[in-house]
């Protein structure tokens, strides 16, 4: 019994370290480092994000809740404001707990919902 128990808890104990990631990142962490200390590599960084977004939407994921908040925050600190109400949007679309905050920027920027 208490052999099986050595075997056993080993096993358990590893289980439970499994990775039970809920959403897909892609290169979020990387990307955004990237974009803030590398100012001559942010529209490549801006196009590597948003073609992630769009092959996992096409695949029919939701995104990581905030990366369609941070493409619309990418567009917006590059001057393409159509750009970020998209974005803003499709995040308030996809995720009802960021709706105060989208709703918000969307009417500070003067787009309609």
């Amino acid at each position: 019994m208490r052999i099986g128990l050595l075997l056993v808890a080993p096993a358990l104990l590893l289980g439970g370290c499994a990775s039970t990631q809920l959403y897909n990142w892609g290169n979020y962490e990387e990307d955004l480092f990237t974009y803030y200390n590398e100012p001559g590599e942010q529209a490549e960084v801006v196009a590597d994000h948003v073609a992630f977004l769009d092959k996992i939407m096409a695949r029919g994921e939701k995104p990581a809740p905030g990366l369609l908040a941070e493409a619309g925050t990418f567009y917006l600190q590059a001057g393409n404001t159509d750009k970020a109400l998209e974005y803003y949007q499709l995040e308030y679309d996809t995720w009802p707990e960021s709706r105060a905050l989208m709703s918000s920027l969307i009417n500070n920027l003067g787009g309609a919902q």
